[in-house]
């Protein structure tokens, strides 16, 4: 049998090899609903992933924008503004705006996008929306609203509650002051 602290080194030495990987995995499978235009990209704005809803709203295939750069997908009149937005990012975390688009026939679309920085290391979240579409009303929520559907929440190595979204705040009925920094026995 295996001592206490044998277990927690094993897990630990597990978590550092893994659980980046895993975390992303799972990421995937909770955010990922396939109409839903997200993009996963790593801290230099490189897309790592892509929904099928982000293919379709760009007008191509996953494979083509996996490994490119956001900014290979925008109206070349804001190319420039691109470095900027993805500083600001990863200074503040969080930004929300309206971009510029090229679509594979080269039509440019308006699109509005919410982004979430460092979402798990060197991982962001952009879920993006055709302002042309009506079919969602904008919203201040930084995920669409099928996301309510979802209890959301990021726990650190130790259990803790990282993040809580109000799909989670909603399901669980504990508001994020309450379960934020809190063991996740909470619930």
């Amino acid at each position: 049998m295996q001592s206490p602290t044998s277990v927690s080194s094993d897990t630990n030495h597990w978590l550092i090899e893994n659980g980046p990987k895993e975390l992303e995995l799972l990421l995937r499978a909770i955010i990922y609903h396939p109409s839903a235009p997200i993009l996963i990209t790593d801290d230099e704005g490189t897309s790592r992933d892509a929904s099928a809803g982000a293919g379709k709203l760009l007008g191509q295939p996953r494979e083509k924008i996996i490994g490119h750069a956001v900014d290979e997908f925008v109206d070349p009149g804001i190319k420039p503004q691109i470095s900027e937005l993805w500083k600001a990012l990863q200074e503040q975390g969080e930004q929300r705006g309206t971009l510029r688009l090229m679509g594979a026939d080269a039509t440019p679309q308006n699109v509005e996008y919410v982004a979430k920085g460092s979402v798990l290391p060197v991982r962001n979240v952009l879920v993006l929306r055709d302002k042309a579409s009506q079919s969602e009303p904008a919203s201040t929520d930084p995920f669409p609203s099928w996301v309510q559907d979802y209890a959301l929440y990021l726990l650190d190595s130790e259990g803790r509650v990282a993040a809580w979204y109000s799909g989670a705040e909603r399901i669980y009925d504990y508001a994020a002051s309450e379960a934020m920094d809190r063991h996740v026995s909470l619930l």
